[in-house]
């Protein structure tokens, strides 16, 4: 629900040419930082998923490698 949310405002930011940044903060990790990226969500704030991790340096890493397949 919430990239289908973030969809529609991207597509609106879009339209009025607006000089924004769409943040999504919160429940961000590796199975859907993709799929928020490619729903036009341009900053991704990850708390949990990386100081929860074991090595959060790697954490970080995966995840940004994840955003960039999503903006492919």
């Amino acid at each position: 629900r919430t990239l289908d949310k973030a969809r529609r405002l991207s597509a609106e930011i879009a339209a009025r040419a607006l000089p924004v940044t769409l943040e999504l903060d919160g429940g961000v990790g590796l199975g859907n930082a993709a799929a928020a990226v490619r729903s036009g969500v341009t900053t991704l704030v990850a708390g949990s998923s990386v100081y929860g991790a074991a090595d959060p340096v790697a954490a970080i890493g995966a995840l940004r490698r994840a955003a960039l397949e999503g903006s492919r």
